[in-house]
């Protein structure tokens, strides 16, 4: 079995909201908290990720209205149209 990769300071900041739900695999948790080891500015970053999200609580996600999925193919489409015709909004 390989060694997991050692993720980048920008990949741990990533993952820290996975990583304090559990929701990260074995692996990526192992490998994330093998940067931590030897990151002391992520391990700071993370002390500080902690006590916000202890402060604010475990964000819930909104539930999204009914016809948000039509609604955003319709702006996606006519976007899209606007885009394949040239029709570039004026620049202030």
């Amino acid at each position: 079995m390989n060694e997991p990769q050692m993720p980048s300071c920008q990949n741990v900041s990533d993952a820290l909201s996975d990583y304090l739900e559990g929701y990260l695999s074995d692996r990526s948790r192992i490998s994330l908290e093998q940067h931590l080891e030897m990151c002391p500015l992520c391990l700071v970053y993370l002390d500080h990720f902690r006590q916000i999200y202890h402060v604010t609580g475990k964000p819930e996600p909104e539930q999204l209205p009914e016809d948000f999925t039509d609604v955003m193919g319709k702006v996606i489409r006519a976007w899209r149209e606007e885009q394949d015709s040239g029709n570039q909004p004026d620049a202030d």
